[in-house]
């Protein structure tokens, strides 16, 4: 189990979104857009790409739960590719 520091760290190192703001005020907002990226993609490889199911997993609305698809591009291999890069 990660530890939540530990987390964000692998978070800053491997999201593009959370290294595009290194320093200053947007920083923690780029780690927070990057960490629920990168949940969005995990639900959804974990329910098979079912959106409903994805959806109610994370405790958001299907309608918004695809309004975050279409605004962090998480197609079906953009979510297999942010994984492999949180997994090495």
């Amino acid at each position: 189990m990660w530890s939540a520091r530990q987390e964000v760290l692998l978070i800053m190192l491997t999201d593009p979104i959370a290294q595009e703001v290194k320093e200053g005020p947007r920083r923690l907002w780029a780690i927070c857009r990057a960490a629920e990226r990168q949940e969005i993609a995990r639900v959804l490889e974990e329910h098979g790409q079912n959106r409903t199911h994805a959806a109610m997993s994370l405790g958001i609305s299907r309608r918004t739960l695809l309004n975050k698809i279409k605004q962090y591009g998480l197609t079906p291999e953009a979510c297999r590719h942010l994984l492999s890069l949180a997994v090495n």
